[in-house]
């Protein structure tokens, strides 16, 4: 009985280490479980984190557009505004508006997009300008189309002025063929020289109404007084 006794004793404490081992190790086991899943969705959150970023850039650079701003602004160039901006947000980022810029053209609140151009004229612009109308002030072209016009004009000006205009004698058809001059700027630079005599040099014909600084640089080439 005694034997007996002693024996389920030692089974019994077998029994009992052998459970505590398989204890022990299906806690580490577990426990390890638990670190890896933690690890794995540290990993998988911070994908998400960075994939949301990456989203949100790319939202915020689609929100984006690129303009041209030029004339009487004080830092004229390209502006990056936000999308659905106005005039009005373009005129700011640009510094605002230098002394003798002339709004009465301008719709400050015409709502912008991307690549479109603008130019913001000064007051002696638009009276160069007001018989002629030649200003552009907002162009919705990519710019590729505008340039070969540019160039198309250059050229067929160049053909027509193999021979340039003596301002001291040409009539109004002839002044006419000068680049941004119509027949009713043509007429005044004759009304001028019936009034004041000849031209004594090209940058006289400033003083003609309606053509100034800018004008006068596009027809120089073309002119002479003999």
């Amino acid at each position: 009985m005694k034997s007996f006794n002693k024996k389920n004793k030692i089974i019994i404490t077998i029994i009992t280490i052998l459970l505590l081992f398989v204890g022990v190790y299906f806690v580490y086991s577990k426990s390890d479980d638990s670190e890896i899943v933690y690890f794995d969705n540290g990993i998988e959150n911070e994908n998400k984190e960075n994939n949301n970023k990456e989203e949100k850039t790319k939202i915020e650079e689609h929100n984006k557009i690129i303009i041209h701003i030029s004339g009487s602004v004080a830092n004229e160039g390209i502006l990056e505004l936000d999308e659905n901006s106005r005039i009005s947000d373009a005129i700011e980022k640009a510094g605002g508006l230098k002394e003798g810029a002339d709004l009465s053209q301008i719709n400050l609140a015409y709502v912008l997009s991307d690549g479109i151009k603008i130019h913001i004229p000064n007051v002696n612009e638009n009276e160069e300008n007001k018989e002629d109308k030649t200003e552009i002030y907002i162009n919705k072209e990519s710019g590729v189309k505008t340039i070969l016009e540019e160039e198309k004009e250059v050229k067929q000006d160049q053909l027509k002025l193999n021979q340039k205009i003596n301002i001291n004698n040409a009539d109004v058809k002839q002044l006419s063929q000068l680049p941004g001059i119509g027949e009713a700027t043509a007429q005044k630079i004759i009304d001028y020289r019936k009034e004041n005599g000849r031209f004594n040099s090209i940058e006289e014909i400033k003083n003609v109404k309606g053509i100034g600084d800018n004008k006068f640089e596009k027809i120089k080439e073309f002119v002479s007084v003999h």
